[in-house]
């Protein structure tokens, strides 16, 4: 530790019962009075104090929550239908991470491309209650619905407590990380997008490219 955290039965290092730990004890025997004043001055100390606190950061990939997705994350009990017994683990890090590949809007025209994808953004709260504290939208569908569609889903993020860097109102905004911070330790994330030129010819390259004074 803390370069490797092996999990013994579901349970991590700092977890009650965790077994790939042992204590040491030790004393002093002697009578020089020197060292003993030397070692009645030392600081109390316990093991873990020795080790930084282990950050947790989980990854995903895609997560793509249109086409009745949404809907079944805003109905009650939607968090467990969608993610069943893989919401105990999205949970555990403490942060999570994700790329978005929808655009988070009900207004905006749809672009002419292969597959445009948007969902409600209510469905927002609900993916931050299981856990996500981050989203990329650095991709080739957050801009499916063009500018005003692009706009509600920062406008929705932010809305919804969840991180996010590589896009922006400006370039300026485009080009600042994301800044995290778990306890005292600072994370800053970045985000970056390079695809192809669609079949239909939509290219994000120029539609979707930030400057100075476009999103």
């Amino acid at each position: 530790l803390p370069d490797i955290a092996l999990p013994i039965d579901g349970l991590y290092p700092g977890d009650a019962g965790y077994p790939l730990v042992r204590q040491v004890a030790v004393g002093i025997q002697g009578d020089d009075p020197a060292l003993r004043r030397w070692f009645e001055a030392l600081p109390d100390f316990s093991p873990a104090d020795a080790l930084p606190r282990i950050r947790w950061i989980g990854a995903v990939g895609y997560i793509m929550p249109a086409r009745g997705v949404d809907a079944a994350l805003i109905a009650p009990g939607g968090l467990e239908r969608v993610f069943g017994d893989a919401l105990p683990f999205l949970r555990h890090p403490d942060l999570l991470l994700g790329n978005l590949e929808a655009a988070a809007t009900a207004r905006g025209v749809r672009a002419v491309k292969t597959y445009t994808f948007r969902f409600d953004p209510r469905a927002l709260a609900s993916l931050s209650s299981a856990g996500f504290s981050y989203f990329s939208v650095a991709n080739n569908h957050t801009f499916d619905f063009g500018k005003q569609g692009f706009l509600d889903t920062l406008e929705a993020l932010s809305a919804a407590g969840i991180a996010t860097s590589g896009a922006g109102a400006t370039l300026e905004e485009a080009s600042r990380p994301a800044i995290m911070r778990i306890g005292g330790t600072e994370v800053r994330l970045l985000s970056f997008a390079a695809y192809p030129v669609d079949r239909t010819g939509f290219d994000g390259r120029v539609t979707a490219r930030a400057t100075a004074d476009r999103p």
